[in-house]
């Protein structure tokens, strides 16, 4: 399970539900976000990242998984299913980049020149996390995932987001596949 921009590769309570218990969950940490390490030459294209997640199964050796990605990580999972359909068999892509006009959010990173976000577009973003996380218990921790992750990796990221589109990849797969979008993010093309 890829996660979304400045997040981590931690969703316990979707990972414990009774339904969920006989399947084997690997969460997943994207380069330079969360507790992953943080290599000085990695490239950030989704690509990059759908093989180190590739990498990750083959050395694990689970074939035909079902694979949920959410954000970047739902856009990371469709890279990933398109070029590995050996490890992929069912692909969940909740509130995936599709187009680049789909990455409203992620837009305002690489809208900034990177050492400006290095200089303060991070900070702002996770104070605007915590204004989020002060009125609602259940993201109450999100905060702490945009302060692990490297503010480099997080311009990057979005810079790739911007710039492809996956509309007809996700379409074009042949595996079942859903796309997931919550009632705040709709109506979406």
């Amino acid at each position: 399970m890829p996660h979304s921009m400045g997040s981590a590769g931690r969703h316990p309570p979707i990972t414990r539900h009774l339904r969920l218990a006989p399947n084997r969950a690997i969460l997943v940490d994207l380069v330079r976000f969360g507790f992953s390490g943080r290599p000085e030459d990695f490239g950030y294209a989704l690509s990059d990242h759908a093989g180190v997640v590739a990498r990750l199964l083959d050395h694990l050796g689970p074939r035909g998984c079902h694979v949920v990605g959410h954000g970047l990580g739902g856009s990371i999972a469709i890279v990933l299913a398109a070029a590995r359909s050996d490890l992929v068999a069912g692909l969940v892509a909740i509130e995936p980049n599709l187009d680049p006009k789909d990455a409203t959010l992620s837009r305002t990173n690489p809208d900034q020149p990177e050492e400006d976000y290095l200089a303060m577009g991070h900070a702002a973003l996770i104070a605007q996390a915590e204004g989020c996380a002060a009125g609602d218990p259940g993201i109450a921790s999100y905060p702490g995932t945009p302060r692990a992750a490297d503010p480099r990796a997080g311009h990057r990221c979005a810079t790739a987001l911007v710039t492809v589109s996956l509309r007809e990849t996700f379409f074009g797969l042949t595996i079942p596949r859903t796309s997931v979008f919550g009632a705040l993010t709709l109506p979406h093309p």
